[in-house]
């Protein structure tokens, strides 16, 4: 069984930058902040305001453009390292040069949140466990950019920097916000994060020191695997979502360009109904 769920949301636009200054001498990890734990269950009965389940459905859609002109990436020559970088880097954007018809935003992030006053129990290692494989998900430096802009992690999924440039430089694998980390790369070095600060709330701003006024991304660790992001038709599915019986689920888009006072995320779908076993399509036009 599948429904449909059209909406059109009305946002602006905003940018973050992430600036500094490092030596290439490689640094230790900085302090970590103290994680907001997910609500758990004592003695087999949930505790109050924490959600319930009974069987599972799946979200799908699509995030498209509907904004004011054609949806644009933004760009700036390289100010260092300009004979090793490309004469024109991508600095942010709607990114939807990739899709098939030039509206399916990619590098949106969706995800299901418990409506106020609720949170998720502690989840069984079934549902949090990553594919095979899957364990360790890649964030690549080869052209003075990370590759994907944007990644997406479980609560048990980590994250490996590679510096693959070429020709061959040193970049820096900096990560501020739910946490603090920092890794200087030098040339065909690598480096894993594991075990990140989850955060249901906000991103990781990802940088490079060395070349912090056009390298950026941004890392979502989610303390629940009920996320997904957006593929280049701006396409979403979210499986094994888990169907409250004592709440609700909003469904949460997120895009560095909606607008930062927002914190660059919007309610797609505001206390969605699941069922068992079916398939709900939500598709988002942004930014109007």
């Amino acid at each position: 069984m599948q429904r449909f769920l059209g909406l059109a949301l009305i946002l602006g636009v905003a940018v973050g930058t992430f600036a500094g200054c490092q030596k290439e001498t490689p640094t230790k990890e900085a302090k970590k902040t103290t994680p907001t734990k997910a609500g758990t269950t004592t003695g087999g009965t949930a505790a109050a305001g924490t959600l319930e389940f009974k069987g599972t459905a799946t979200i799908k859609g699509r995030i498209t453009y509907n904004g004011d002109g054609e949806p644009v990436v933004n760009s700036m020559a390289p100010d260092k390292d300009k004979d090793s970088c490309p004469s024109s880097v991508m600095m942010s954007g709607w990114y939807c040069d990739k899709s098939s018809d030039k509206k399916g935003i990619r590098y949106a992030v969706v995800f299901v949140r418990p409506q106020t006053g609720m949170r998720m129990p502690k989840l069984p290692d079934d549902l949090t466990k990553p594919p095979a494989g899957k364990e360790i998900l890649e964030m690549e430096q080869p052209r003075c950019q990370f590759e994907p802009r944007v990644l997406g992690l479980g609560p048990k999924q980590d994250i490996r920097f590679l510096n693959d440039s070429q020709p061959p430089i040193s970049h820096d694998a900096n990560l501020s916000g739910p946490a603090a980390y920092s890794k200087t790369l030098p040339p065909g070095n690598s480096h894993v994060y594991k075990d990140l600060e989850t955060s249901d709330r906000e991103p990781y701003k990802v940088s490079c020191n060395q070349h912090s006024s056009f390298m950026s991304a941004f890392v979502w660790k989610f303390s629940h695997p009920f996320f997904a992001v957006t593929n280049d038709n701006g396409e979403f599915e979210i499986k094994n979502v888990p169907v409250p019986t004592n709440g609700k689920f909003d469904v949460v888009v997120w895009h560095e360009m909606l607008p930062s006072d927002a914190q660059n995320r919007k309610v797609a779908g505001a206390g969605v109904e699941l069922k068992d076993g079916e398939t709900l399509e939500l598709n988002v036009a942004i930014p109007k």
